[in-house]
C-alpha cells in the first residue's frame, strides 16, 4: 500500500531519516520500532502527507502521495499522532463528527457513520463530555474512533489505512486488549495498519511485518518472523538481549 524510495528528511544539519526504502503491504499490520529519536514519528508524518520529505518519494497505492487530491487522501488514510489535545471545549460527539468533514454526505449520514463507530468502540457514555475533561486513556480511545471514522465508507474499510503513533501508551491492560482486538477486526474487514510501538514483545505478537529504525536508518524490514531476531534487535536498540521462543509460536525478547 505504502512504498518509499530513498526517502530522507533533514532539518537544518540534522538528518531524521536517511534513504529509507520500504514497502508496507495492504491488509497487514506493520509495526515500526526503534529507540527514542529513531525517526518513527517522523516517518508516520511523511507517510500521512503532513511532512514533505527532503528527498526521495512516497507512493500510496501506486500513486505519488503528493499527487493525491486532498479530499481523497483524507478519506483513504487517517493518522493518530502524539499531539497536544485541542483546548476547545468540543464535546466528544462534536469532535468525532469533524472526522466526516472530507466526505460528501448529508448530516444524517455523518451521524449514522458516527453512531456505528461509537457503538463499536463502546463510547456511548463519552459523547456529551468535553474533550478537555477526558483522561489520557479516554482521549486515546476517542482519537482511535476519530481515525477509524475518518476512513469509514459504505463499503467498510477495504483499502483504507490507519497510521497509529503509540496509540496504547495511556491505556490500561483491559483497554489495550480491547484495542488490539479492534485492530484485528479492522484488518479482517480489509484495512491496513501501520503502528509505532515501544513494546517490542507486543509488536511481535500482533504484527505481520516489522520495520526497525536506528537513528534514521533501516536496520531491518520484512516479515516479523524474519526481523524479530537477536542480532537485529540488539543492533536496533543498542542492547544485548536474547529471543526466547514459546510453544505457541510466539517469541519474546529479553534483555537486562
Amino acid at each position: 500500500m505504502f512504498e518509499t524510495n530513498n526517502l530522507s528528511v533533514r532539518v537544518g544539519n540534522t538528518t531524521l531519516l536517511n534513504n529509507i526504502t520500504v514497502h508496507f503491504h495492504s491488509n497487514q499490520l506493520s509495526a515500526i520500532l526503534g529507540a527514542n529519536g529513531a525517526g518513527k514519528s517522523t516517518l508516520l508524518k511523511v507517510l500521512s502527507g503532513d511532512l514533505a520529505p527532503s528527498s526521495g518519494t512516497v507512493n500510496l497505492c501506486g500513486q505519488k502521495l503528493h499527487e493525491w487530491p486532498a479530499g481523497e487522501l483524507a478519506t483513504t488514510r487517517a493518522i493518530m499522532a502524539q499531539q497536544r489535545r485541542p483546548q476547545f471545549a468540543f464535546t466528544v460527539l462534536e469532535y468525532l463528527m469533524l472526522a466526516r468533514h472530507a466526505w460528501v454526505e448529508s448530516k444524517q449520514q455523518s451521524i449514522e457513520f458516527t453512531d456505528t463507530i461509537v457503538q463499536r468502540l463502546e463510547l456511548q457514555s463519552f459523547l456529551q463530555r468535553p474533550i478537555t475533561q477526558l483522561s489520557g486513556g479516554e482521549w486515546q480511545r476517542v482519537q482511535f474512533a476519530r481515525a477509524w471514522l475518518q476512513v469509514l465508507s459504505h463499503e467498510g474499510v477495504k483499502n483504507k489505512v490507519l497510521l497509529l503513533d503509540e496509540p496504547t501508551a495511556a491505556l490500561d491492560i483491559y483497554q489495550q486488549g480491547r484495542f488490539f482486538s479492534l485492530l484485528k477486526e479492522f484488518m479482517t474487514e480489509g484495512g491496513t495498519v501501520l503502528i509505532v510501538l515501544h513494546d517490542i514483545n507486543q509488536a511481535a505478537r500482533i504484527a505481520d511485518a516489522m520495520l526497525l529504525l536506528n537513528q534514521g536508518h533501516v536496520v531491518a524490514s520484512g516479515r516479523t518472523q524474519d526481523v524479530f531476531s537477536e542480532s537485529h534487535l540488539n543492533r536496533c536498540f543498542n542492547v544485548s538481549g536474547s529471543v526466547q521462543h514459546h510453544g505457541d509460536n510466539h517469541a519474546y525478547f529479553h534483555y537486562l
